[in-house]
């Protein structure tokens, strides 16, 4: 198992598309994250318990950027999310890891999971990929790809644990040979050699 794992913004889908095109088979742990909250999911009824039905839209629905504006104002709260949807989401990754490793034409699987290091699954992984990028481009991609205000792009940004702290975290529990820093400040094509480079030495 590849990870690849970074702040929002950093530009984890884009080296996740490069490697999909090195016949990588990507699993996306966010978009599990939505699918284990949609109703009838497995987080579904323990979330509504922890923060309440005044976060249920009315086709039944979790109002995603609703209780994103509580736990991003309050770390507790989102330790006690994370608590609930991690478990699912890696129950879920290794199912479809254990599905695409028995399938023709899948050269590898990748873990495409920004808290990868909070829900502990980089343990699993051969490699992890840590995608990281500056800050002013972090925001800018952020309030492109999230029609946000900047003042909430700026308050997901300071919630997240920072890129050194998250390179020492994992280079502590699984080796410096076994993580690799992408820094995605430029064009596609410089990416695309970082990433073959990061995968291949």
């Amino acid at each position: 198992m590849l990870g690849v794992t970074g702040n929002s913004g950093a530009g984890k889908g884009a080296v996740c598309r490069i490697l999909s095109r090195m016949g990588g088979f990507c699993i996306d742990a966010d978009k599990l994250a939505h699918q284990v909250m949609e109703p009838g999911g497995p987080a579904y009824t323990e979330i509504i318990e922890e923060f309440g039905r005044n976060i249920v839209m009315p086709d039944n629905s979790i109002d995603r950027r609703q209780l994103g504006g509580i736990v991003f104002r309050d770390p507790a709260r989102r330790k006690t999310l994370e608590r609930i949807v991690h478990s699912k989401v890696i129950d879920e990754c290794l199912r479809l890891t254990s599905e695409a490793q028995n399938k023709a034409g899948c050269a590898f699987v990748v873990w495409d999971a920004p808290l990868l290091t909070e829900a502990g699954m980089h343990a699993q992984c051969g490699a992890v990929l840590l995608v990281t990028a500056p800050p002013a481009i972090k925001l800018a991609r952020i309030l492109k790809r999230d029609g946000i205000s900047e003042e909430q792009a700026k308050l997901r940004m300071s919630s997240q644990t920072p890129d050194d702290e998250l390179y020492k975290k994992l280079v502590d529990d699984i080796g410096e040979n076994r993580v690799k820093v992408i820094e995605n400040n430029g064009s596609l094509r410089d990416l695309a050699e970082k990433v073959r480079a990061g995968i291949c030495n």
